[in-house]
């Protein structure tokens, strides 16, 4: 079984994971995310969030789900600044990620804070959750772009 390479990163630390979590996540999440983190600013901070779920899950349909220990989990969320997201969300865009979802309505620390769900499916899905409403970009690109466009002016 193939391991998560800590040594390829000096900017995460299975540590800033919840409990066991990255015991039960695929190691390719953690290349590509291990490449994120070196093509975007160092300023640019990616935080896991601290909710074990964000990361694994026991069952369920999502990409979080090991479904029962019979898969790793191959995908993750990440909280980062308002600044930040922008940029991280543009360099995943260019990534192999397949899923990339980015929640302008989450908290860290009782803050608002944006956080940016990536993971590692073989299609290319993007969707943006604002107040609670998810939009994704393959049923209407314009209000996508639209509820992005208003959050980054604004912040």
């Amino acid at each position: 079984m193939q391991k998560i390479e800590w040594k390829r990163t000096k900017r995460f630390k299975p540590s800033e994971w919840p409990g066991d979590a990255t015991e039960h996540m695929n190691p390719d999440l953690f290349n590509e995310l291990f490449l994120l983190r070196d093509l975007v600013p160092s300023w640019c901070s990616m935080r896991p969030s601290p909710v074990y779920g964000a990361h694994v899950r026991p069952d369920g349909s999502s990409r979080h789900s090991t479904n029962g220990n019979s898969r790793l989990s191959d995908a993750t969320d990440l909280f980062a600044s308002w600044k930040a997201v922008w940029l991280i969300w543009q360099q995943a865009c260019r990534m192999d990620f397949g899923g990339i979802g980015l929640y302008l309505d989450t908290q860290l620390g009782g803050k608002q804070m944006p956080m940016i769900h990536l993971d590692m499916r073989k299609n290319r899905v993007m969707w943006v959750r604002h107040n609670g409403q998810y939009y994704y970009y393959e049923n209407d690109p314009v209000i996508f772009f639209k509820i992005i466009a208003e959050y980054g002016k604004n912040q």
